[in-house]
């Protein structure tokens, strides 16, 4: 997605959860900063293979054991414990390292590559835990500097659809998405989940109406 485009999305997103842009520029400054010191990833992947997107959906892991994934697999960080006692390791995770940090760290010592988002909730998290994981790209939903990129999207899930379709993904199928169904942490706000998934509802809307295709809402989602 044009960054342009994007922006339009972004400042309703803030409107709508409140929350204030300069801190998801802070934290991707953080975030470019401790990048920009490690050795550059190339900014083209190859993403010839149909790529599977696993989301944390209630009874994914239902859906994971009976599923044949031949492609690419990504895992958005609130599934990856599922998806790993099951599946094992996948090719791509992407979290703001708000999920299983044991898992995480897992992933990073068997070389998955990790995409670490940025946002103004998650800087403490960037300071603290980005030292001792291999990082393979980072993001931000703010401007885009440096080595941090932005492709679209708001959640785990939805900004792994934008950046397998930036990068050319033949086919995407999104596994255990369900944006009527918040699943969420103790103590979380169960109302401001909700509104996330609404929102991850809209942009991949819009996303498989850039590919040609729409979104209907099931256990497996093509787009």
């Amino acid at each position: 997605m044009e960054f342009d485009i994007w922006d339009v999305y972004y400042r309703s997103i803030c409107s709508d959860l409140c929350i204030d842009p300069q801190t998801d520029y802070n934290s991707a400054f953080l975030l470019n900063s401790l990048m920009e010191k490690r050795k550059p990833v190339s900014a083209q992947e190859n993403l010839t293979d149909p790529v599977y997107i696993v989301g944390n959906g209630p009874g994914v892991d239902h859906i994971l054991k009976d599923i044949k994934m031949d492609g690419t697999i990504f895992v958005a960080d609130s599934a990856i414990e599922k998806y790993m006692e099951i599946k094992g390791y996948p090719d791509y995770l992407f979290t703001d390292l708000d999920g299983p940090l044991k898992f995480i760290r897992k992933c990073s010592y068997e070389n998955v590559r990790i995409v670490v988002h940025a946002h103004g909730d998650n800087r403490k998290r960037i300071e603290d835990y980005l030292p001792s994981l291999k990082v393979h790209m980072g993001t931000t939903q703010n401007q885009p500097m440096g080595v941090i990129r932005n492709f679209g999207g708001f959640t785990d899930g939805d900004r792994a659809a934008f950046f397998a379709h930036y990068f050319g993904a033949p086919e995407i199928i999104l596994v255990g998405f369900d944006f009527s169904t918040p699943s969420i942490k103790e103590g979380s706000d169960y109302y401001r989940k909700a509104k996330k998934l609404k929102w991850a509802e809209i942009l991949l809307s819009r996303l498989a109406l850039m590919r040609g295709t729409s979104l209907k809402p099931g256990p497996v989602i093509r787009i």
